[in-house]
């Protein structure tokens, strides 16, 4: 195998490597990790709608969904309660 083939399944397989959080692919932006803090913190509080969420943040619908869906997929750090449409932090 030529030298930059070596190179290059390095890499390929350094890129699948698990990350720190466990999770494969690139870590997430700090950016983003601040918009699911203030999700974490907000839902601290008490339970809240993914609407109320949006207001109280001052964001846009979908940017809290995409927090919400993160930190209930990946983190499993927030849950939607039974037959409603708030959200909460797990007990955990």
């Amino acid at each position: 195998m030529s030298e930059d083939a070596n190179v290059a399944l390095e890499a390929t397989e350094e890129a699948a490597a698990p990350t720190s959080n466990g999770h494969r692919g690139r870590p997430r932006p700090q950016a983003t990790i601040q918009r699911d803090d203030a999700v974490k913190a907000a839902l601290a509080e008490g339970p809240l709608t993914r609407k109320q969420l949006a207001e109280k943040l001052g964001w846009e619908s979908k940017d809290v969904y995409a927090s919400l869906w993160r930190l209930r997929h990946y983190d499993k750090q927030v849950e939607k309660l039974e037959g409603k449409s708030e959200w909460s932090l797990t007990a955990s």
